[in-house]
């Protein structure tokens, strides 16, 4: 028996020194620690966490914000070049602005709540004095451009009369212009846009998605404009 004992322990120390016993060994324990270490891959870092994270939706209130104070600026910007009274361009720019900023206004009143001399109504007026003197340059370039070379000379004078007694008429309606966009109340107009646009106030629907009540606020213009005799 002490023989065989003996014999035993040969064995399992000659097995002990073998190479590929200490490798297989050795392999097993890096597997292990490997895995044990590993992220799991349903794990997101912090990183991959913010640039798979999507972008605010834009708001109602974000919406107007950015489309009222554009058409406010494009407006004021025309201001110089309608007083000097040289290119025809800058009242016909300036009253297209009006225009767009009245309608910006109808079409967000549910969403803003804007200072009294910067609502509609005052934008509708100054609309209606600039478009009063833009209506009579474009008649009288319409007559001296485009109807007087195609009539007889016979029929020029009279042309050239109307002309005279349109531009006599003009002076008249710029003086309307002049005073309007000198006044008091052009200033308070301007004044308020200014503070609203640095601390615009809105209503609670101005947190809504666009996206989602766009198609609301649109559609009273969209009938609006279907329902139109023209």
């Amino acid at each position: 028996n002490a023989e065989e004992q003996e014999k035993d322990l040969q064995s399992s120390d000659e097995l002990a020194k073998q190479p590929s016993a200490r490798k297989v060994g050795r392999k097993s324990t890096r597997i292990t620690q490997t895995t044990d270490q590993a992220p799991s891959k349903n794990r997101k870092s912090p990183k991959s966490a913010d640039k798979s994270a999507s972008p605010p939706p834009i708001t109602l209130g974000d919406y107007a914000l950015t489309l009222i104070g554009k058409q406010y600026r494009r407006l004021v910007k025309q201001e110089a070049g309608v007083l000097k009274d040289v290119d025809p361009e800058c009242l016909h720019q300036m009253r297209v602005s009006s225009r767009r900023l009245r309608t910006a206004l109808q079409v967000f009143a549910p969403i803003v709540k804007l200072p009294k001399p910067a609502q509609a109504k005052q934008i509708q007026k100054l609309a209606k004095v600039l478009g009063g003197l833009r209506d009579l340059d474009v008649q009288i370039a319409a007559l001296r451009e485009q109807y007087r070379p195609l009539i007889s000379s016979a029929e020029q004078p009279t042309t050239d009369r109307v002309i005279e007694r349109l531009q006599a008429q003009r002076k008249i309606v710029f003086k309307q212009v002049e005073q309007a966009l000198t006044d008091d109340k052009y200033a308070d107009l301007k004044s308020a846009y200014d503070a609203w646009l640095a601390q615009p106030v809105y209503c609670p629907l101005a947190q809504l998605p666009i996206a989602a009540a766009l198609p609301d606020l649109l559609a009273p213009l969209l009938s609006e404009l279907l329902l139109h005799p023209g």
